[in-house]
């Protein structure tokens, strides 16, 4: 059945306006479907606001031809036409809807005009599920057009989920709502938890003490340990550089964010010496509170390698900071590097992973930068001992640990976005556009429940050792669940991480 968008219009003007919005807010209802598509009230050219039940509002984006959400309001206007009426952007008005030529059919075009010359760029129309998804080459994926419940915008698999948009209109919010042209992305919130009842009671209180008095602590247990792994199609196994950017809002006792796990190429090594097996579990490093203060931390594990010609145990060294290494041998062995560092939780950094090749070896290092303040960290950087190898395996992961069983009953999170690589042989950059979480069910003894939040670009994973032990008998599998994310269009400068001379 056909249904223009002039009428799915009309019927967005016969929603009550939010009481929230403000006493200035009129109630805008239409006359008739078959009349006028607006009653006399509605005046052309003055500013309105498309926003939904989750006030994600629908904005313009950077380039002029394509929509976003945006989490601040952006104006819109009503222009007569010579065609008939057309929505355009109140900011800039290169960009309109053609109400009159836009209907909701399978196959059939949504123009969206520039206003000079009325060169148009067409948007696909197919039909999916709930409703139909709107596709350009800019970014196919991005929204949907629901026939059933009016105009919805919202990631693919959310169609179900948005309201009705309800057009909000007053001029008195022309200064305050106008939103710059770099309107930021919005998505809405997608979450997933074992105990949506904990978190509930948690967002709207914290932790209480009637949690802390109904939760039972087991023997030597520690809270919930949480992957994040980010994934990249096509990015390939071997990276010198990769980056991603993590805040945490609580800082808790006994806890270790490990902002990047992976491993390093052998082969030409093992092909100079023969070897044709090798054991190693890798190498981790990120930042700690360990209590009484807070640490940068970087450890590679030793590396056991066989052959013909016989055995060797290959040891790292850490060269920067000199001298303040250790060798550790109580899960694996290896050397570990663990300093002070007073990084402040509420803060964004990125964190900077890097290798390169120096006097026929390969060097690993890491770096912080404070993305408040711009000043850059050199955390810590290891000679390998191993000649022509670069990061590799798959893109680097992450882990929150709470590691001392006294703090288990604290709120622990993990914010991260922007995540890239760069791959060692070609120098191109990859940049993730999915997520997947998990819990470490594996040890043994851990406890408590987890939350898994994405929104816009940014993933959030929290975990604390109170309420329901919700882990028994499951696997880390079991626990998976994955996220679409938005990906950074940029990678960051390398030579703000500066390769030290050594």
């Amino acid at each position: 059945m056909k249904k223009s968008l002039l009428h799915i219009f009309v019927l967005l003007l016969m929603v009550t306006m939010l009481s929230s919005c403000g006493s200035g807010v009129k109630e805008v209802k239409a006359e008739s479907l078959d009349g006028l598509p607006f009653s006399d009230e509605i005046i052309y050219d003055e500013p309105f606001a498309l926003v939904n039940a989750y006030d994600a509002f629908l904005a313009a984006g950077n380039d002029n031809d394509t929509l976003i959400l945006s989490d601040r309001p952006y104006m819109w206007k009503l222009e007569k036409g010579e065609s008939g009426s057309h929505v355009l952007s109140n900011e800039n008005q290169s960009l309109m809807f053609d109400l009159d030529n836009a209907l909701y059919e399978e196959g059939t075009k949504v123009h969206l005009f520039e206003d000079t010359g009325y060169q148009c760029q067409f948007w696909d129309l197919t039909e999916s599920g709930e409703g139909f998804i709107i596709t350009s080459a800019e970014d196919p994926d991005w929204c949907v057009l629901s026939a059933e419940e009016g105009f919805t915008l919202g990631k693919r698999e959310q169609a179900g989920k948005n309201d009705t948009w309800r057009i909000i209109m007053d001029g008195d919010w022309k200064e305050g709502f106008l939103s710059p042209a770099e309107a930021p992305y919005y998505q809405i919130a997608e979450s997933y938890t074992p105990t949506p009842e904990f978190w509930e009671e948690f967002d709207k209180e914290g932790i209480t003490e009637e949690m802390k008095s109904s939760s039972v602590h087991h023997g030597e247990n520690c809270a919930q340990y949480l992957n994040v792994y980010p994934e990249i199609d096509d990015a390939g196994e071997g990276f010198d550089f990769f980056s991603v950017e993590f805040c945490t809002d609580t800082s808790a006792d006994a806890t270790y964010w490990s902002l990047a796990n992976w491993g390093m190429d052998y082969k030409e090594y093992m092909k100079r010496n023969g070897y044709t097996e090798y054991d190693t579990v890798g190498a981790y490093g990120g930042l700690q509170d360990v209590i009484d203060h807070n640490t940068k931390i970087m450890s590679i594990w030793e590396t056991y390698f066989k052959g013909p010609e016989g055995e060797l145990t290959l040891v790292p060294e850490c060269v920067y900071p000199e001298n303040e290494s250790t060798y550790f041998d109580h899960e694996g062995n290896g050397t570990s590097l663990v300093a002070p560092f007073e990084w402040k939780a509420g803060t964004w950094y990125r964190y900077v992973l890097r290798s390169w090749q120096k006097n026929d070896t390969t060097y690993v290092g890491s770096w912080a930068e404070d993305l408040s303040t711009g000043e850059v960290s050199l955390l810590a950087v290891y000679d390998t001992l191993l000649p022509e190898s670069f990061i590799n395996g798959s893109v680097p992961y992450q882990f929150l640990e709470n590691y001392g069983d006294k703090y288990y009953g604290e709120y622990r999170q993990m914010k991260l976005r922007n995540f890239c690589v760069r791959g060692a042989d070609s120098g191109k950059w990859y940049f993730a556009d999915r997520v997947s979480f998990s819990i470490w069910t594996d040890l043994g003894h851990n406890q408590g429940t987890y939350r898994y939040i994405v929104e816009g670009d940014t993933a959030v994973g929290e975990t604390c050792g109170l309420g329901e032990d919700v882990c028994k008998g499951m696997t880390e599998e079991d626990t998976k669940k994955t996220f679409n994310i938005k990906a950074p269009k940029e990678a960051p400068d390398p030579d703000r991480y500066e390769i030290p001379e050594l």
